[in-house]
């Protein structure tokens, strides 16, 4: 009897195979009314059923696409995948490819860009997941974009692809330094940090490689989740929930800069403008 993974990529090739022949464009809204993948703990459920994929027909980049098909073909709450997104695209300056859905909730690919330090060294790629048109956000609001996107109601995820590689603690103070000024606002606090960083530190695993991959997960049923995917892995680790809104919220205003604090990746707001 196939396995699940193997189910879920002849369900993928088989989907590939009718949409290009029934509908070979597909319009953006059609694409947003397209079924989704299942839900983060269904994959996590279906992640700790299933073998880790070794065929060299399967390509790690796209794995996340085959977990979504393979959780569909096990009858775990999803459906087949969309055809809309492409299958990956790159990032301008640094080349590297991110797949064009979320392999956690199936969201299409926003927008991509590079973080710098000292204003050329290219310390990693990152790219956007966000349905920015089911979010009500156009290039026609401007700043009000990264408002919108901000909101609870929308789920996004940010996924950065470590291309400099460096120590795990210079990557959490990287980040530090920007939630600081976020964490100081109105209302904010930094108590969550300590649980952020436990996660980071347990995902890193004693390495930040270049090649190395940390996602970073909200969805409003789902709260906010950390996973990441370590250089020579085909496999996702189980999402990590860190359960502070204030840290959820200073995390998704580094990169979307909506409250007056300039986002650490300026390429990659313009990328996602561009796209709308």
């Amino acid at each position: 009897r196939p396995s699940p993974f193997t189910t879920g990529l002849m369900m993928l090739a088989r989907g590939r195979q009718a949409a290009s022949r029934a509908a070979p464009t597909l319009s953006r809204s059609a694409c947003a009314a397209a079924p989704k993948p299942a839900s983060l703990s269904a994959i996590g459920a279906m992640r700790a059923a299933s073998t880790t994929v070794t065929s060299t027909n399967v390509n790690a980049s796209n794995l996340g696409v085959i977990l979504a098909a393979s959780v569909a073909a096990a009858g775990l709450g999803g459906a087949a995948v969309s055809v809309c997104a492409p299958v990956s695209i790159k990032e301008r300056a640094t080349g590297v490819s991110f797949d064009g859905a979320s392999p956690f909730d199936g969201a299409p690919l926003a927008g991509t860009g590079c973080r710098y330090k000292f204003g050329f060294v290219k310390i990693y790629a990152l790219g956007l997941y966000c349905d920015t048109e089911a979010a009500g956000a156009t290039s026609k609001d401007g700043e009000a974009v990264w408002a919108k996107l901000m909101d609870d109601g929308v789920a996004k995820t940010i996924s950065l692809k470590i291309v400099y590689t460096l120590k795990p603690q210079q990557l959490i103070d990287a980040l530090n330094d920007s939630f600081k000024p976020r964490l100081a606002l109105p209302g904010r606090s930094d108590a969550g940090m300590k649980s952020f960083e436990e996660a980071m530190i347990k995902l890193a695993e004693g390495t930040c490689e270049s090649g190395d991959e940390y996602h970073f997960i909200y969805t409003p049923d789902g709260g906010f989740n950390v996973s990441a995917k370590k250089k020579g892995s085909n496999t996702l680790t189980d999402p990590i929930k860190v359960d502070d809104a204030d840290v959820q919220f200073a995390l998704f205003d580094t990169y979307l800069g909506a409250n007056g604090i300039d986002a650490v990746s300026p390429s990659m707001k313009d990328d996602v403008l561009q796209r709308m």
